[in-house]
């Protein structure tokens, strides 16, 4: 539970080990599980092997250690439970801020279209050969340049639909 309580107080933090910290202390969680189910086994067997006269004797003992094994098996769970949804916080503020940086990036993209695209359209050699001379030379590369955007905006549109 000490280390639970770190996990915790660390998650929403920008600390970059916390994840491994939250895997590593889930995969004691589930050995120390394997161990205390492997305990209830070998109690098992244990009376089942002891002699009769011996059984009355060791009942309340071997169930004493019964109880406190369910309970120690309860009390894992619970921790188990907490570092998965420590885990999922964890999850949860990377992702958001990932999706910070997804938005930070796409408004400056944004911002910077327009400059790149009016530099590219009017830094543009229009002498290509089969509309070399044409007064129209421009007008025909914007057209170009729209049913282009007009073709792929179709093909994204189409791929989101299936």
């Amino acid at each position: 539970a000490i280390g639970l309580d770190g996990l915790e107080a660390g998650v929403l933090q920008t600390r970059r080990n916390i994840l491994a910290k939250v895997l590593r202390f889930q995969t004691n969680l589930i050995d120390i599980q394997k161990a205390v189910a492997a305990q209830d086994i070998v109690l098992e067997r244990l009376f089942d092997s002891a002699p009769t006269t011996a059984k009355r004797y060791l009942r309340d003992p071997i169930e004493d250690l019964k109880r406190h094994s369910r309970e120690m098996h309860v009390h894992l769970e619970m921790e188990q439970r907490t570092a998965e949804i420590i885990h999922r916080a964890h999850e949860a503020a990377l992702s958001k801020r990932t999706n910070r940086m997804i938005d930070l990036l796409t408004k400056l993209s944004l911002f910077l279209l327009p400059s790149t695209l009016l530099a590219g359209i009017f830094g543009m050699n229009t002498r290509y050969p089969w509309i070399n001379g044409s007064p129209h030379d421009f007008t025909i590369i914007i057209l170009i340049m729209v049913m282009t955007m007009f073709i792929l905006y179709l093909i994204v549109n189409l791929r989101r639909d299936d």
